[in-house]
């Protein structure tokens, strides 16, 4: 088995030798694997006929492992004597002449603790290895490169990207987290990668100029920079009392490129698709070729503790007296390689990522840099381009949008209003199915437009976007929320007819892809009139119709009902 060890054995040495430490020596999570890895690299050191016994592992860890690599936080391996033994019977076919076989053994420790309490440091593996892989397609660097992951975390993507470049390597990272600093140097120095310097440090401190030829990163989204002398230093940061940590990062990131160096960067999609980041985009744009952007499946970092939307952006530093501008290809990602509902992660076989390197992935679009003048996200050009079919329809032939907006000061109105939120509709049947009553001075800001009978509510939020309800006579002059657009149906077409439409796959899909913002993503009113819809002729709006007439008088009566039964219990 040694030099051939099965990965099921890799994760039977990490489960048996953490329940060790936590049931004999008391540590658990990252404290044990602390422990556990000055174990690991004192095993690593012992060549030859060292005597194996638990005193000796401790004497060579504190007279040498520990001074030649100062990556451990005390001199001393904290643990019994017994679960030594135990340990280096655990690590007895481990070829520890084999960097690849004690990387992967190490990776396996980190991943528990990725699930124990670190999973923010963290970037999901078919990720990782996803940028390398496209990293090294695209890069016609023959030299030495100098690479840096400004916010390296487990030194995952410095790691993955060195065993696939043929070229020579140095590496180097940041990161402003001790135990990670230590963490990612060990992972390099287990893989036989001895050639590094991370730094305990802010990449946004770093005073250097253009110095790398490649740059991969995920850094921390949800970030605010507030500290004024980094501010200053950055055309974004000045004259602001704080800044989105990404933001600052993309300029720094360009700063310390050389022209003609390469970047893979993961990012929220705020970055690429919010009307408020527009000045970011412009400022990528002037300096950079943007070479690819994969729009990346909701929740894909739910196992890390955000739920946050997100993408990958590469591209490239323009070169001086270079003017040719390179096309750019957008792609749509449904699945990469685990499940994405549960903070579990659960392995799949489907993974659209493997496909984009091997040309067979084809929910893509290809488009000049002029065309990314507004937007980066691909979900949103792929959908453009689609909507351009002659055959469809605009959907806007059926409805207006409604601008009924509500006034605290109108003297039509009573003291004390009735507002609906998301909370209030049924998404199964698509009904109100109650209100909040508020005075008026007590009225949350959101609340802006009064509906009335036969209007249709559309949430703009992604999320929520089965959230579709008619208003039904009871709530007739209501006030909703602004999170709704409010329509009403055109000419002869029928309420229920238009709520139909809108529960539409196609059209939720639309909803969806003109979505922008990272956290709450949201449809942005101006494209209602770009949504399309097939050809839809009379005897199916017709049938349509009666169905949810049908349906919606089955509720009422239903309704009738349950409340004659709980008068009578009540009575």
């Amino acid at each position: 088995m040694k030099g051939n060890l099965k990965m099921y054995n890799y994760n039977k040495i990490v489960y048996e030798s953490q329940d060790l430490v936590r049931n004999v020596d008391g540590l658990t999570t990252s404290d044990a694997f602390e422990e556990i890895i000055k174990l690991l690299f004192t095993k690593n050191y012992c060549v030859g006929d060292v005597l194996l016994t638990p005193d000796n592992m401790k004497d060579i860890f504190q007279t040498k492992v520990y001074n030649e690599y100062k990556l451990f936080n005390s001199d001393t391996i904290k643990l019994s004597n017994y679960t030594i033994l135990e340990l280096l019977e655990l690590f007895k076919d481990v070829d520890f002449t084999s960097s690849d076989i004690k990387g992967r053994l190490f990776e396996s420790y980190l991943g528990r603790v990725f699930t124990s309490g670190l999973g923010q440091f963290f970037t999901p593996r078919t990720v990782v290895n996803f940028i390398s892989d496209y990293i090294d397609k695209i890069n016609n660097n023959n030299n030495d490169i100098k690479v840096l992951d400004p916010a390296c975390g487990s030194g995952g993507l410095l790691l993955t990207i060195g065993k696939k470049l043929k070229n020579n390597l140095d590496y180097y990272g940041y990161d402003i987290n001790e135990r990670l600093v230590r963490v990612s140097s060990m992972n390099l120095l287990l893989n036989g990668i001895d050639n590094y310097t991370i730094k305990e440090q802010s990449f946004l401190d770093a005073d250097e100029a253009e110095f790398y030829d490649l740059i991969l990163t995920n850094p921390p989204f949800g970030v605010k920079e507030k500290r004024k002398d980094v501010l200053d230093k950055f055309k974004f940061g000045k004259k602001k009392k704080q800044l989105d940590l990404e933001v600052l990062f993309i300029e720094k990131i360009i700063q310390v490129l050389k022209p003609g160096g390469l970047c893979g960067i993961v990012l929220p999609d705020g970055i690429l698709n919010n009307s408020s980041r527009l000045d970011i985009r412009n400022y990528l744009l002037s300096k950079t070729n943007i070479l690819s952007c994969i729009d990346l499946p909701s929740n894909v970092f739910k196992a890390c503790g955000t739920g946050c939307e997100s993408g990958i952006l590469f591209f490239q530093k323009k070169q001086p007296n270079i003017n040719k501008n390179k096309n750019c290809k957008l792609f749509k990602v449904d699945y990469i390689g685990f499940e994405t509902q549960t903070k579990f992660a659960k392995p799949i076989n489907k993974n659209d990522l493997i496909n984009i390197i091997n040309d067979t992935h084809h929910n893509f679009i290809e488009l000049t840099q002029d065309d990314l003048k507004y937007r980066f996200d691909p979900k949103f050009h792929i959908q453009k381009k689609y909507n351009k079919n002659s055959k469809l329809n605009y959907l806007s032939k059926y409805f207006s949008v409604k601008k009924n907006i509500f006034k605290i000061g109108s003297s039509s109105n009573s003291n004390m209003i009735k507002y609906i939120q998301y909370s209030d509709i049924n998404t199964t049947f698509g009904v109100i199915k109650g209100y909040e009553i508020y005075d008026k001075s007590d009225l949350p800001s959101r609340a802006k437009y009064i509906i009335n009978t036969g209007d249709i509510l559309v949430p703009l939020l992604k999320q929520s976007i089965n959230k579709i309800a008619i208003v039904t006579p009871e709530y007739d002059g209501c006030v909703c929320s602004n999170g709704f657009a409010v329509l009403k149906p055109k000419d002869n077409y029928s309420t229920e007819f238009l709520f139909t439409l809108f529960k539409e796959k196609d059209i939720k899909e639309q909803l969806m892809n003109f979505s922008s913002g990272t956290i709450m993503p949201s449809f942005d009113m101006k494209y209602f009139p770009e949504l399309k819809i097939r050809n839809i002729f009379k005897n199916e709006m017709n049938i349509r119709t009666d169905k949810i007439r049908k349906s919606f008088g089955y509720l009422a009566e239903a309704k009738k009902l349950i409340d004659g039964v709980l008068l009578q219990l009540n009575g």
